[in-house]
């Protein structure tokens, strides 16, 4: 059964691809990023997360957490991109995603 939080990224993702598929777009981009003011005393890493990003009509389609001492982007970026429909698309990244897995 779903959480709450889980029901909600599900319905957004829906709704967030349907409206990348109503618009032609052929490029998705990921990145991670550290959330702003998320880096304190008790947690230096802060919050980190990496986005699969239309810059081609300005939305973000998904994002997961890349979790602090378990995880990286590498580890996180076949998960995210398993989630789009990525046919016929191009999947540009940066140099955390140049991996023959992703």
């Amino acid at each position: 059964m779903e959480t709450y939080e889980e029901e909600l990224d599900r319905v957004i993702t829906a709704f967030l691809a349907q409206l990348a598929e109503k618009h032609l777009y052929k490029i998705v981009v990921t990145d991670g990023k550290t959330l702003r003011g998320t880096i304190t005393g008790d947690d230096p890493f802060g919050v980190h997360l990496l986005a699969a990003f239309l810059p081609e009509i300005g939305i973000a389609l998904k994002h997961l957490p890349v979790e602090k001492e378990k995880e990286n982007e590498i580890v996180v970026a076949p998960k995210l991109l398993a989630g789009l429909d990525l046919q016929g698309k191009i999947v540009l990244g940066d140099a955390m995603q140049t991996h023959r897995a992703i």
